[in-house]
């Protein structure tokens, strides 16, 4: 029976490359070589596509390089946060949105999960505050 498995195993990962399932310490992770070419995730510098799902219910769809969450991805939280951008060992680094259930929107750039640089917090009220952030707060306009 073991035989079996380890074969059903190689056999998935050596004529199925494009699309393969992991299942590591309870939690499913997805991926796929999206891009066509028939070479696997693995060969491509480590970068897969894929669904992830953490133990506190936080979801992020998207690259996943060297272990972690970097490049394109969408992460989206329980309370019905979302963000949809760039990401850099994990965390929101680069040009991104942030929205939030109650209609709050910033469009701009992040550096280690923090608004920081230029950037646009709208609200449901249509107020908005344009220019530059730090760690989070809002420096001015400029």
């Amino acid at each position: 029976m073991l035989l079996r498995i380890i074969l059903l195993s190689f056999f998935i990962i050596l004529f199925m490359p494009e699309q393969f399932m992991a299942v590591t310490g309870g939690m499913t992770l997805a991926a796929s070589d999206n891009a066509g070419d028939g070479q696997s995730p693995v060969e491509k510098e480590k970068t897969t596509f894929m669904t992830y799902t953490y133990p506190n219910g936080i979801q992020y769809v998207g690259e996943f390089r060297d272990g972690r969450t970097n490049g394109q991805g969408t992460l989206t939280w329980p309370n019905g946060d979302k963000y949809v951008g760039k990401f850099r060992d994990d965390k929101m680094n680069g040009q991104g949105t942030l929205t939030w259930p109650n209609g709050d929107k910033y469009i701009g750039e992040f550096r280690d999960d923090k608004r920081h640089g230029q950037g646009t917090m709208t609200y449901p009220s249509g107020s908005n505050q344009t220019g530059k952030w730090q760690d989070d707060g809002f420096l001015g306009s400029y």
